[in-house]
């Protein structure tokens, strides 16, 4: 009978001991996990996006109307400046 108490004793000891070793391994799985998602998170923000979006072409809308405004645009006349209008002194 004591034979058989020690050995369950024995037992849950070694599982005891399982388990606190499996613990680190379980660790070390989900670490390198997060660090390949990582890894592949840091390189697909690297890559122009597949398509374009919304924002995109509306920035390229702006950018396009902006250019022909600044292309068209005169400074004005200013009369009290040299060289700052059509009556320069």
């Amino acid at each position: 009978m004591e034979v058989i108490l020690l050995l369950q004793k024995n037992l849950r000891l070694a599982s005891a001991q399982k388990s606190v070793l499996q613990r680190p391994n379980m660790a070390y799985k989900i670490s390198s996990v997060l660090f390949i998602l990582f890894l592949l998170l840091s390189f697909s923000l690297l890559l122009p996006p597949s398509s374009p979006t919304n924002t995109h072409l509306m920035v390229q809308k702006i950018n396009e109307v902006i250019r022909r405004n600044l292309i068209g645009a005169k400074p004005p006349p200013n009369d009290h400046h040299p060289g700052g209008g059509q009556n320069a002194r």
